[in-house]
């Protein structure tokens, strides 16, 4: 039997408030598919094996740190909290996850796990997408149209890195995912307006 990697499709995200800025975006669900699959109208990203953050910026500027469950970051993970402190952005709701990577620039789960006793590895904050910008709701936008707003807004920096993708090759990458023992991939439809993500059903955090 060959390695089983988790294949996720996106679907919905509750619909975010439209006429104030959020205080903190919940994730999206997921369901799993049972096989890869090649589309020209998707997207595909390889999924990070860390822990899902969505940082708010507030009107003033200030970050927010926010797990997946609403609880604050900033503790757990400071060299992250200080990366996105110093971003100059306001308004400003980011998409994306939390990892601690090896020698090989791997992200690996047992590392982050150990982090707190043993912070020995270094964390990263992927970026891979952005919900609200400068007090405007993009939610409603496809997502390749919010992708391209955020490769505008953020670019990799110190502790910071864009999630990168791929079009239509759904195949093809799931099987590197499996070659180099990641955790998975993300596909989504590039038309998609109502948010993104991404937690598989199995072994989920």
């Amino acid at each position: 039997m060959g390695l089983s990697v988790p294949f996720v499709v996106n679907f919905t995200l509750r619909e975010m408030p439209k006429t104030a800025f959020p205080t903190f975006v919940p994730p999206m669900m997921a369901e799993s598919t049972k096989a890869p699959f090649d589309a020209p109208d998707w997207i595909f990203e390889i999924k990070l094996d860390g822990y899902r953050a969505i940082t708010v910026f507030d009107a003033a500027g200030k970050p927010h740190l926010w797990s997946r469950n609403g609880l604050p970051l900033e503790a757990k993970f400071p060299a992250v909290a200080s990366a996105v402190s110093k971003l100059k952005l306001r308004s400003t709701i980011l998409d994306g996850e939390v990892v601690a990577i090896d020698e090989k620039g791997i992200p690996r789960f047992q590392l982050l796990q150990r982090f707190q006793k043993q912070p020995t590895a270094p964390t990263l904050y992927y970026v891979f997408d952005i919900l609200w910008h400068n007090d405007d709701d993009l939610t409603g936008k496809p997502l390749v149209d919010r992708k391209a707003v955020l490769e505008r807004t953020l670019k990799p920096k110190a502790g910071i890195q864009l999630g990168s993708y791929v079009e239509a090759d759904g195949k093809a990458l799931f099987n590197l995912t499996k070659e180099k023992g990641w955790k998975g991939l993300s596909p989504n439809a590039k038309t998609v307006s109502t948010g993104r993500e991404s937690e598989p059903q199995t072994g989920s955090r």
